[in-house]
């Protein structure tokens, strides 16, 4: 399983260097490699590929589920870049970080102008799916074997928050990380985890539609967080009585 990841290090390396290939070359090389190489691994070893990273059915009532949690999560999430920004600024990464937002919102309405549609794909149905094969399915389940679900999932959240390369998004990657492991975990598919992560893409980028670089100044009324983390959680516990339930069956 190391020697799997050693293909998106790579490649996340370079980029990190900032080695002289378009950018949009070295997203979708980086994309690639994270849905390929889990597979490629799988069928390598011997291993039924789809199955082995988490390619299982998920039941309608669970994907309505995550939709309920993802939704409820996205004004929690926008709280969470709220309180980052003074501790940013206190660590003297305010001026930085500000920039990284105006570039990464820029990047998105360059991505737009050349058709929603297009954007919509990218970021809504191949990121999700390459990222998740990655994070959520080789490295997820290999490092669960050895080292149990919740070590796991500390760790696989830190490496998917860390890939994305920013200071003002690593906050907000580590929560996301959490989130869409620890739905894989209660589901059992790795379509879950897919399905969050493409929802909130989604979301974030019919906003950056909408308001471009001023979606960093929305603010919601103070009742909409509270309400937000009763929907979040209320979602996230029937998904942990369902998985409970059904590990009782079957023991």
């Amino acid at each position: 399983m190391f020697f799997a990841l050693l293909v998106p290090l790579a490649v996340w390396l370079l980029i990190a260097l900032g080695v002289g290939w378009p950018g949009e070359v070295f997203h979708l090389v980086q994309q690639a490699s994270f849905l390929l190489v889990p597979l490629v691994y799988a069928r390598a070893v011997g291993l039924r590929p789809l199955e082995t990273s988490g390619y299982v059915r998920l039941p309608l009532r669970k994907a309505a589920l995550v939709l309920v949690a993802s939704f409820g999560s996205m004004w929690l999430l926008q709280g969470l870049n709220e309180l980052q920004d003074p501790i940013l600024t206190w660590l003297g990464m305010g001026k930085k970080a500000a920039q990284e937002r105006v570039q990464l919102a820029r990047g998105l309405e360059v991505a737009q102008q050349q058709g929603m549609l297009l954007a919509g794909f990218i970021f809504g149905v191949v990121a999700p799916l390459c990222e998740e094969t990655l994070f959520r399915g080789l490295v997820f389940r290999g490092f669960a074997r050895r080292l149990g679900s919740m070590p796991t999932l500390a760790i696989t959240s830190v490496f998917f928050a860390a890939m994305h390369g920013t200071r003002v998004q690593f906050a907000l990657m580590l929560a996301l990380g959490l989130y869409f492991g620890a739905l894989v975990w209660l589901t059992g598919s790795l379509w879950a985890g897919i399905l969050a992560h493409a929802a909130n893409n989604i979301v974030v980028l019919i906003l950056t539609a909408k308001y471009g670089v001023r979606m960093e100044t929305l603010r919601g009324p103070w009742w909409i967080y509270p309400l937000s983390a009763v929907v979040f959680a209320g979602a996230m516990t029937l998904l942990a009585l369902d998985r409970r339930g059904k590990v009782a069956t079957s023991s």
